[in-house]
């Protein structure tokens, strides 16, 4: 066998080699891609059972909640600042998922079914309360998105619009 064949068979090697990790790689990739999905579902879970915790962890706090979303002026200082806290715990959830969604995490449907009931819930005089006093403190892209969420839904609320996104 020549220098020649010798260096032929080690050059097929080597690429054989190469491509037998670049499989491993994909496997990997796609590997670490499943564990981000069920952590990011997990979190999410988490989340959920968080604030329902915290918003169902009381007749006040389920009173609270409640009479802010409807009747917000009926809220006492302290009551209103519960209210907005609470709501701030939906708020974080589905803007956690909508990080994800960016990420590639989560795709858009997933991402919107999590955001439905926030959505409907921005509609009511409490949401507008809370979008007034906290919108600021949202991602421009997840305000933009919830702009545009509350006009597919038909639901108005300048505190948004206000905020040019």
């Amino acid at each position: 066998m020549s220098w020649e064949s010798v260096g032929i068979i080690a050059e097929i090697i080597a690429a054989a080699a190469v491509v037998i990790s670049l499989m491993y790689v994909g496997l990997q990739i796609r590997d670490n891609t499943r564990v981000a999905k069920a952590e990011s579902r997990r979190t999410h879970s988490d989340y959920s059972i968080q604030y329902l915790a915290a918003i169902g962890s009381s007749t006040e706090a389920i009173s609270i909640f409640r009479r802010g979303q409807t009747e917000p002026e009926t809220l006492t200082e302290d009551e209103l600042t519960r209210f907005v806290f609470q709501f701030a715990m939906i708020a974080a959830q589905v803007e956690s998922a909508y990080s994800d969604h960016l990420l590639g995490i989560i795709d858009y449907h997933a991402m919107d079914y999590r955001s439905a009931r926030f959505i409907q819930l921005l509609g009511t005089p409490g949401g507008k309360i809370f979008l007034k006093m906290s919108s600021s403190s949202l991602m421009p892209e997840f305000r933009a998105y919830i702009k545009n969420a509350l006009s597919e839904a038909n639901i108005q609320n300048s505190s948004l619009a206000s905020q040019g996104t």
